[in-house]
């Protein structure tokens, strides 16, 4: 285990390693923190994780990227916080900005293999979390009504409907209250819940009030960014619908131009907000592209760091505690749901893809090789069958 204390040029070059690593979407993102902070750091224990899942996933943003920003201001502070940020994102936004003028076969058999890789990686994170989080009968009933409701419903909404029927039904059902530690969370002084919070919604305000349709391209890029951000709830795929209309409804970038940087941003590290990087450089150059990805990322970034605290004194309620224990139990029936309606259509197509994501998977779970080196032989295999006609 760390120290408690982490340097913000540290908590960078951690997530930094992550961020170009860290292929597959959300759900293989929150997969990957968990194996990073929970298991290999021991940072936070698999109930706190499991409680920032369910907090980030009722809030509007990027909520794998919510979850990794926490976890780094309860060690590092807010300059911590920031670094992550910066470290995480940097890699895939880069790569996206710099490929934004030129589309070399976002299809290409290499992005194929890293979407074998994040069946496996998501596979393995939903099944150790399954174990640890519905231990008994009652939370694994939890855990698939939740997996039901989200496959029913959808998008964000089934999500969030989601993990309030598992706090629901926590109080009833789970009896015991769960130890929970301390994720060293700030204190929910005043300043630090009102001031991000009156922030977050007095610019969201200001994008849906004031009227873009004039205004200098840099800032009607900016304005559509922080909507998509701001209003989309569970963060990946959610954001699709949102940005479509955002892009190319009010920016005017042709949907076959939009969509070819969301074809690519699946192969890419990080998150999916970073197609906000692709947009811009679309637009603008570079300087559209750096504003872009603030400007989509901040409304996550404020919200989730206003409503943190205020978590934290919640959890101190031994009615709330079984609230957590239930809604636990559902984040693992949101995951397997992502797990199953998107992750592995979108990752085996053949009876290839099954193969090579059964061999990853054992990698992984079995002989714990890091997720950089199986994501690299997924995309190596992957241009191997696809050369050899399999």
């Amino acid at each position: 285990m760390e120290s408690n204390s982490i340097s913000a040029a540290r908590m960078f070059w951690i997530f930094l390693k992550m961020g170009a690593t860290s292929f597959g979407g959300p759900i293989a993102h929150l997969a990957l923190f968990r194996r990073e902070f929970v298991h290999k750091r021991k940072w936070i224990s698999e109930a706190e994780y499991a409680e920032l899942v369910a907090l980030c996933q009722s809030l509007p943003g990027p909520s794998s990227s919510q979850v990794g920003l926490l976890i780094a201001r309860s060690r590092s502070g807010l300059a911590g916080c920031l670094a992550a940020f910066l470290g995480f994102t940097l890699p895939g936004a880069a790569l996206l900005s710099l490929a934004a003028s030129w589309l070399n076969g976002p299809q290409a058999p290499w992005i194929g293999g890293l979407r074998v890789f994040a069946v496996a990686i998501v596979c393995q994170a939903v099944w150790s979390m399954a174990r640890s989080l519905t231990p008994d009968p009652r939370r694994k009933g939890i855990g698939l009504a939740a997996m039901a409701i989200c496959m029913a419903v959808g998008g964000g909404a089934g999500q969030i409907l989601a993990i309030a029927m598992g706090g629901g039904m926590g109080q009833i059902l789970c009896r015991e209250p769960p130890g929970t530690g301390s994720c060293r969370a700030a204190r929910s002084t005043t300043i630090w819940v009102l001031a991000p919070l009156a922030v977050y919604a007095a610019l969201l305000a200001l994008v849906l009030l004031v009227p873009m349709d004039g205004a200098p391209p840099l800032v009607r890029l900016c304005a559509a960014m922080y909507r998509a951000g701001a209003l989309v709830f569970g963060g990946g795929h959610v954001v699709l619908p949102l940005l479509t209309s955002e892009v190319v409804g009010r920016l005017g970038i042709s949907s076959q131009q939009f969509f070819s940087g969301y074809g690519l941003v699946q192969g890419m590290p990080g998150p999916i907000f970073n197609i906000a990087a692709w947009v811009g450089t679309s637009m603008t150059g570079i300087v559209g592209a750096v504003c872009a990805t603030l400007a989509i990322f901040l409304p996550g970034i404020l919200v989730a760091l206003g409503a943190r605290p205020i978590w934290s004194d919640l959890k101190a309620l031994p009615r709330f505690q079984r609230g957590v224990a239930g809604t636990n139990a559902a984040v693992v029936g949101v995951l397997a749901a992502a797990f199953v309606q998107v992750v592995v259509p979108e990752g085996i197509h053949s009876l290839a893809d099954l193969g090579l994501a059964a061999i990853s998977l054992f990698l992984l779970a079995t002989l714990s090789w890091p997720p950089w080196l199986v994501a690299s032989i997924c995309a190596g295999a992957a241009v191997g069958i696809k050369l050899a006609g399999f």
